[in-house]
């Protein structure tokens, strides 16, 4: 099926691309996994965000409302899998399979919570923040008395959604300190905050029992039953990696991303990288992003103005540089937390350092110790990063463990590889409508 502009991703970047586009003309298709347009914002509520401390709700209301008005034909609870020969688009969505051959492919598919590994991190009530308030949102909180692991202030706004949806938060852990007033804002809303303390160890079975902490030399028992892990983001990037996009490491975006040019093209001509998924980025800098993809992807298409890319470039470049030092700050407390967390599973013997599959730490060690030298080694000897997350939560840290024990830069270490479908799939699901 041939037509103009798809996009991938209902967050604010795809949301913002696909009314850009519609805007100059295109005849778009928005492609999102969730029932509502939203992406990251639909779980946070009236939380302040962004520089206006504009209401989450709000922002998504508006600006789904005006990606409607654009005429964007938008196709939710659907699930981009793989992307094959340039831009052939393989879709599945509830009722049908399509295979989508657009002018322009805009890939604004944003960012994931980071998990990090310690002793307990298996157990099933520990989760990221984003899991969890998509779970408390959809009324099956997971706990009531929780604690929040953060790292770059990265889990404020989760904290303050969470208490505002009434789950009792037992404490705020915060592996630096706190910038920017978050300190006080969080104590206003009556969650305990201890800053310059990291999460050492959870506790319990089928579910979080209790937690240990430790700052200032001094380490303490807590008491929840759920624990959220905030420690940062990383790019998701599978479908670039699909295509066939030339990727580098770059820290300050999160990881491996994608390589674009002014007009956010990859290296695959007539894909698009925007927003988080071209390399992490602050709220303004996302829809700003997003804009310049939609507009270059009419372009494209043979449909919109040349002028209007180069207007949203400068809009662009401008919350880029508005945006990116606080981002930057974040992933400095990422990059030095994920190295000291890792370092010590490596050396426990039963933590895990892939949780699906249950691959300690240990095991990850003696095989690189053992002559392992890539990633995708380690995945192969081991299993780990076979599981049902497809190595979304531990090929990081296995890039880490082999940069660590290897001693070498982790930019340079490739991580395990990606294939469709980027997520789990029915077998029957892929078979539907096929004699």
């Amino acid at each position: 099926m041939e037509m103009d502009v798809v996009v991938v991703g209902g967050g604010v970047a795809g949301i913002a691309a696909a009314t850009e586009a519609a805007r100059g003309g295109a005849d778009v298709l928005l492609v999102d996994e969730n029932r509502a347009l939203g992406g990251a914002l639909a779980p946070l509520g009236d939380v302040a965000v962004g520089p206006d401390a504009t209401a989450a709700s709000r922002l998504r209301e508006t600006m789904a409302a005006e990606t409607r008005a654009a005429g964007v034909t938008v196709l939710g609870e659907s699930l981009l899998w793989g992307i094959f020969d340039g831009r052939q688009a393989c879709v599945l969505t509830p009722g049908e399979n399509l295979d989508l051959v657009p002018s322009a492919l805009v890939l604004a598919t944003g960012a994931a919570d980071r998990p990090l590994p310690f002793p307990g991190w298996e157990i099933p009530t520990v989760m990221t923040a984003q899991d969890m308030l998509r779970m408390v949102s959809a009324d099956a909180a997971p706990g009531r008395h929780v604690l929040i692991a953060s790292a770059g202030g990265w889990g404020v706004e989760a904290a303050l959604a969470l208490r505002a949806a009434g789950i009792g938060i037992a404490a705020f852990l915060e592996s630096g300190a706190l910038e920017g007033g978050a300190r006080d804002t969080l104590r206003a809303a009556g969650i305990p905050v201890h800053e310059n303390a990291v999460l050492s160890a959870a506790h319990g079975t089928e579910y979080v029992q209790g937690a240990r902490f430790h700052g200032g030399g001094v380490s303490r028992d807590i008491k929840v039953d759920a624990i959220a892990l905030a420690f940062g983001a990383a790019p998701l990037a599978e479908l670039f990696w699909i295509a066939g996009c030339e990727m580098a490491w770059n820290a300050a975006a999160g990881g491996h991303v994608p390589v674009r040019n002014d007009d956010l093209e990859t290296s695959v001509p007539g894909i698009y990288a925007a927003g988080a998924a071209g390399g992490l980025c602050g709220l303004s800098t996302a829809i700003a992003e997003g804009r310049v993809a939609g507009a270059a992807a009419a372009v494209r298409a043979g449909k919109g103005d040349r002028g209007s890319v180069g207007a949203r470039r400068a809009e662009a470049n401008a919350a880029r540089e508005r945006e990116a030092p606080a981002i930057a700050r974040a992933l400095g407390a990422l990059w030095a937390l994920e190295t000291d967390l890792v370092g010590s599973v490596l050396s426990s013997s039963d933590a895990p350092l892939c949780r699906c599959e249950k691959v300690s730490g240990a095991r990850v060690r003696a095989v690189i110790e053992g002559g392992a030298q890539t990633a995708s080694e380690v995945k192969r000897i081991t299993r780990a990063g076979m599981g049902e997350c497809q190595g979304r939560n531990c090929r990081p840290l296995l890039s880490r463990a082999v940069a660590l024990l290897t001693k070498s830069d982790v930019a340079l270490a490739a991580p395990i590889t990606f294939r469709p479908p980027v997520r789990p799939v029915p077998l029957e699901a892929l078979l539907r409508g096929k004699s």
